[in-house]
């Protein structure tokens, strides 16, 4: 019970970001009142989402991250690595936002 609070704590904090390619919760919310841009027209989210490492695994704290929409969809059960969907993402940022200065959270993430 106690690991279901914490992970809806973090949902809801808006300092969390994607593990996989890092953008903030507080960009996805800016994006969901602006229209945009997404990945997935009609099936993005305004929050993170919670992806099981493991999938059909336990949902405890060891288990269980925080994912953009995208990432987790593009995740699936293990359909690509980590690198794989962060590279995928970092194409499609780079192609949707012409500006350096909108990804900056991308490259901080990257460290």
């Amino acid at each position: 019970m106690e690991d279901s609070f914490t992970i809806a704590k973090r949902l809801i904090d808006p300092h969390e970001k994607c593990d996989i390619c890092g953008i903030p919760a507080t960009k996805l919310w800016q994006w969901w009142n602006e229209g945009g841009p997404f990945l997935s027209p009609g099936k993005q989210n305004r929050r993170l989402t919670v992806d099981h490492i493991i999938p059909k695994g336990p949902s405890d704290l060891k288990n269980i991250r925080l994912l953009c929409w995208s990432c987790n969809d593009m995740r699936g059960a293990n359909r690509f690595r980590d690198e794989e969907i962060r590279r995928r993402m970092q194409r499609w940022y780079f192609k949707v936002i012409p500006s350096q200065e909108e990804l900056e959270w991308f490259y901080v993430s990257s460290r």
